[in-house]
């Protein structure tokens, strides 16, 4: 049984490495599809199902951005945890969708200007935010990920 401790740290890791690589290899292309899929996130702030979706897709965008298979590759395992439980943050943080929202604006800012700096803060806040609003679900970051879930939020994930 996997611990979100341990998916909030390899999300760490996973998600600074893709955020470096895209810095420095994003191509108009990778930001135009970023920027759609910002777009669809501000028109889902409400929707929680949607904006897990979105954003979801967007953490796949920036592993595409950084044009490095491996990475993509290596990310996936650990993103089929990543969607419910974004989505259970979205559910029942009331803020938890605009920090979002706001973070990757932030960070497709940080890639168009190639700003690693900027992009590393902001990697660090949006993942740590993250992990903060799991925790404001009232579950515990060292309990098994998968007793977090509601069976809706399984049978989305395997569908």
């Amino acid at each position: 049984e996997v611990t979100f401790r341990e998916l909030f740290e390899t999300a760490m890791v996973l998600e600074l490495g893709a955020i470096e690589s895209a810095v420095a290899n994003a191509t108009a292309d990778d930001l135009d599809a970023l920027e759609h899929n910002q777009g669809l996130a501000e028109a889902a702030v409400a929707d929680p199902v949607r904006l897990a979706e979105i954003d979801t897709r967007f953490h796949a965008l920036i592993a595409r951005a950084s044009h490095n298979r491996v990475l993509e590759l290596a990310r996936e395992p650990a993103a089929l945890l990543f969607f419910p439980t974004s989505e259970m943050i979205c559910r029942k943080v009331a803020q938890g969708g605009r920090r979002m929202v706001e973070a990757h604006g932030q960070l497709i800012d940080s890639i168009r200007e190639r700003d690693l700096d900027r992009a590393r803060l902001w990697m660090a806040r949006h993942v740590t935010d993250w992990k903060k609003g799991f925790e404001r679900t009232g579950r515990s970051i060292d309990e098994p990920v998968e007793r977090a879930f509601d069976q809706g939020m399984i049978a989305r994930l395997f569908r």
